[in-house]
């Protein structure tokens, strides 16, 4: 789903008569408007190996998407609505599909932040107040705003109580939501503005997986933002030199010790005290399990 599609806002929701939730707006930011980051597209070569591997390897549970708009999609959903999307391009003379096949000829991995809100209409006051270009799109589920070069969108549902079935969102593996998501900045300067000006709420530095962090809250979420410049162990676990962006995402379980039981023991595997990491070399990707 890439917000993309259209500068113009669609007007098919006023026409079907759906309604949406307005908020009030302030002038202190967006932050207040925002409820978490609630997915993340990540585009891969070859989906029927994505979906093999972390269902029979990783023992997630996935839910098969349907050909639309240039791209095939799969997904692992969380009891809390977040998910995380997998993505192939199969047409690339179409909008969406065309955005994923140059994402994919860069490298396979996390593509950009889905944020959810209860208002886009404040969203884009505060857009629109900031004199910040933006891409507009809706239709019965769902409206959205892309801010221009954001590497985010924002998204609204109709249905706020929207939950996927049991079958989709009860894992073997014990997962329950993704609380965090990871991204390697080569610009830590830069991209602390850019997502400090898209809602997201500085907390504090740190150092986690051996590498410089910068915390972020966005809503119910955390943003943890990688310095590149001044740590090497992420890169060359993945593989990935001068890579920037998502490159991981922290996933909540019910049991470490059943989920250590069940992952395969490998040098992608590294067990913590009160956590477990799992690197996804080729998908330019780490999962960060915690209690």
């Amino acid at each position: 789903m890439k917000a993309i599609l259209s500068m113009t806002l669609l007007l098919f929701l006023a026409a079907s008569g759906c309604q949406w939730h307005r908020q009030p707006f302030d002038n202190q930011g967006i932050a207040g408007h925002i409820h978490a980051i609630d997915h993340v597209p990540v585009v891969v070569a070859d989906l029927d190996e994505v979906t093999r591997f972390f269902s029979e390897t990783l023992h997630f549970s996935l839910k098969t998407g349907k050909e639309h708009a240039g791209i095939k999609n799969s997904f692992i959903k969380f009891q809390d609505g977040s998910y995380l999307e997998f993505i192939t391009p199969l047409d690339s003379t179409q909008e969406i599909g065309k955005y994923y096949t140059q994402a994919l000829s860069k490298r396979q991995g996390g593509t950009y932040l889905a944020i959810s809100v209860p208002s886009a209409d404040s969203v884009r006051q505060y857009l629109d107040q900031q004199h910040i270009a933006y891409a507009a799109d809706s239709n019965r589920i769902w409206k959205t705003l892309e801010p221009k070069d954001a590497e985010l969108f924002y998204i609204q549902y109709s249905d706020t109580n929207r939950r996927d079935k049991p079958a989709y969102t009860s894992h073997t593996n014990g997962s329950l939501s993704m609380h965090s998501a990871w991204v390697i900045s080569n610009d830590i300067p830069s991209d602390i503005q850019r997502y400090s000006t898209f809602g997201a709420t500085f907390i504090r530095t740190d150092t986690l997986l051996n590498m410089p962090a910068h915390l972020f809250t966005v809503g119910k979420s955390e943003l943890i933002l990688l310095d590149a410049q001044a740590g090497k162990d992420i890169p060359e676990m993945l593989r990935a030199p001068g890579m920037q962006g998502v490159c991981g995402f922290t996933i909540h379980v019910s049991s470490l010790d059943s989920l250590n039981q069940l992952l395969p023991v490998s040098a992608q595997r590294v067990v913590e005290k009160n956590r477990t990491v799992y690197f996804l070399s080729d998908y330019s990707l780490f999962l960060v399990f915690t209690e």
